[in-house]
C-alpha cells in the first residue's frame, strides 16, 4: 500500500483551485469537442464547416439573452452546437454543470461515471447509436 505524497496532494489542490478559463463556446468546441463523422472515424468541431453556427453558440453564455433557439433543416450543425455547449460547460465553466445538468442531460444515456471520465480527460466526443440517439464517448 503506497501513500500520496505531499507533492502530489499539493498539485491536486492546485489544480482543482486554478480558475476557470475564459473563453467561448465556440473555442471550447474548437479546443475540446470531436464529432464522429459518418464514415466511423471523428474529427475535431470545425466552425469553417458551419460558420452561421459560431455566433448562437457564443450567444447561449450571454446574459443579455433569456434564450437562444436554434431553428433550421437536418444536418445545419444545430446538434453540434449544442454538443459545443456541452463541451464548454464540462471543460471551462464546471460550475454550470451541476446547475443545469437535470435540464440538458438524459440521465440514461450519461451517467456520472462518463461525466467524470470527460471532466478528466477534457475531451468530449459523440457517436450516433442504433435508436438514432446519441451516446457520449470520452475520447
Amino acid at each position: 500500500m503506497s501513500y500520496a505524497s505531499a507533492v502530489s496532494i499539493r498539485r491536486e489542490v492546485a489544480r482543482s483551485a486554478r480558475p476557470q478559463e475564459h473563453i467561448s463556446v465556440s473555442e471550447a468546441a474548437m479546443r475540446h469537442l470531436r464529432l464522429h463523422t459518418d464514415s466511423g472515424g471523428s474529427e475535431p468541431w470545425n466552425p469553417d464547416l458551419t460558420p452561421y453556427m459560431v455566433e448562437p453558440m457564443d450567444r447561449l453564455i450571454d446574459r443579455r439573452y433569456e434564450a437562444v433557439i436554434f431553428i433550421g433543416p437536418a444536418r445545419t450543425g444545430k446538434t453540434g452546437a449544442l454538443l459545443g455547449f456541452l463541451a464548454y460547460i464540462i471543460t471551462a465553466n464546471r460550475d454550470l454543470l451541476d446547475t443545469i445538468a437535470g435540464y440538458l442531460l438524459d440521465v440514461e444515456t450519461l451517467t456520472k461515471a462518463d461525466i467524470d471520465e470527460i471532466v478528466e480527460t477534457g475531451k468530449l466526443s459523440w457517436a450516433p447509436v442504433k435508436n438514432g440517439s446519441l451516446e457520449p464517448n470520452a475520447a
